[in-house]
């Protein structure tokens, strides 16, 4: 697989658009998302045959078939050695080449898109291994098969079996061709003025309705104002979002998605304890749960238009007005951990953290980090990013660790109490 030499113009961004297919276009991508889902599976089975002779996961921990991969990890790091290496996106190429020959079927696909599903797990892949490496866990981020029943992402690259031209039809309006995919589909969205390259296109099926991502290459479009000064960005994600040279500025749209965020949580609790796993339903009663999980999908996209929009507009107005900025960020991943624990070491204040993390995770701190870091660039400021190491947002940890320090010390003393008890008798 050939790599990007050529260097983008200007800067690339992404837009969504919703798409209008008929049933037999519905019907095509559909089987295109259970093709690429197939794909995934197949491509992931490979993969773990192949560093399987070497190393096998089992829930949270590793064990080594091979000597020298043993040898070569060592304090939880996971190091293949070269016979059990992880394949190369190249190397995917390969085999979905041999795999095309097999199953001509797949031939339906555009000639891009098992290249980018291959690309795809060779980053989810890589992303594991620095999780790894970096202490993570031998679990954390490893990917997951994809079930092929409801599958619903189809990527692709408009270099080719991806057309998109504009209609006449009004000022937002698309047509959208997909080899395999009958007859054009009606796209509605806005785009700049100039494009200089169209580049991928991601097409997906999210609360109810088919979806476009459209990656594009544009000019610059932001500047600073006449009278820029430094800012400073800490993420607080306790009293609110973040602080702006050490005052609080949190959007009054996210105290909204704050609020709403709660209900969804609130329903998705009743949902879970009315729809448990595992139990057989009619076809009146899964209609229903289908309905009820849909009210769910609603609400969440409902949640991440208005969170979208806030950061947005918050992260333009940050950049605008700034001659340098820092972000101090923390690690959010590793700071908003869940309290639960497992079988052998059980967790602690579980409820109270779960509380503190959905308040935090519902800022998108990492979302917002990452908007002011792009707008500053495209802005042409410098900008620097700094991590954290001491976040208001370890309270989490800091609570659930006293509480099994206090449990543990009432432990011991009702072990002590007993024994006295014993000696008085």
């Amino acid at each position: 697989m050939a790599k990007r030499i050529r260097p983008v113009i200007g800067v690339q961004r992404r837009y969504s658009w919703r798409l209008y297919p008929t049933p037999e276009q519905t019907e095509a991508m559909q089987e295109h998302a259970r093709m690429c889902a197939q794909l995934w599976n197949a491509l992931l089975e490979m993969c773990e045959r192949r560093m399987g002779a070497g190393v096998q996961r089992r829930g949270k921990s590793v064990s080594f078939h091979c000597a020298e991969c043993a040898g070569l990890s060592s304090n939880g790091k996971i190091v293949l050695c070269e016979d059990h290496k992880l394949p190369s996106e190249f190397d995917m190429g390969y085999w979905i080449s041999a795999m095309l020959a097999e199953c001509p079927e797949w031939r339906a696909l555009s000639t891009w898109t098992p290249r980018r599903v291959a690309s795809s797990l060779a980053a989810a892949y890589q992303a594991f291994f620095r999780r790894a490496k970096a202490g993570a866990g031998a679990s954390s981020g490893y990917p997951r098969y994809k079930s092929a029943a409801r599958a619903t992402a189809i990527p692709h690259r408009c270099v080719s079996g991806c057309s998109i031209r504009k209609s006449e039809r009004h000022e937002q309006s698309w047509t959208v061709r997909l080899k395999g995919v009958p007859g054009e589909i009606w796209a509605r969205g806005r785009l700049p003025e100039t494009v200089h390259e169209w580049m991928d296109a991601d097409v997906s099926y999210r609360v109810g309705r088919w979806e476009i991502s459209i990656a594009v290459s544009i000019d610059a479009r932001r500047s600073s104002h006449s009278h820029p000064q430094p800012v400073t960005v800490r993420f607080d994600l306790i009293d609110g979002l973040a602080s702006v040279n050490g005052l609080l500025d949190t959007p009054d749209e996210l105290i909204r998605v704050k609020l709403l965020d709660d209900r969804r949580a609130a329903m998705q609790a009743e949902f879970d304890t009315r729809w448990p796993r595992g139990k057989r339903w009619s076809d009146e009663e899964w209609a229903e749960r289908c309905e009820d999980k849909a009210e769910i999908g609603r609400l969440a996209a409902r949640i991440a238009r208005i969170r979208n929009n806030a950061l947005h507009v918050w992260s333009s107005r940050l950049a605008s007005r700034a001659s340098a900025m820092t972000i101090v960020k923390p690690a959010v991943k590793e700071a908003t951990a869940t309290a639960r624990g497992d079988a052998k070491e059980w967790g602690a204040a579980v409820k109270t953290v779960s509380a503190i993390n959905r308040s935090a995770l519902s800022f998108a701190p990492a979302m917002a980090a990452q908007m002011l870091e792009y707008k500053a660039k495209e802005t042409g400021i410098p900008v620097q990013v700094i991590e954290d190491t001491k976040p208001e947002i370890a309270v989490g940890h800091d609570l659930s660790a006293v509480t099994k320090a206090v449990r543990k010390a009432r432990r011991v003393l009702k072990k002590e109490n007993e024994n006295v008890h014993h000696q008085n008798a």
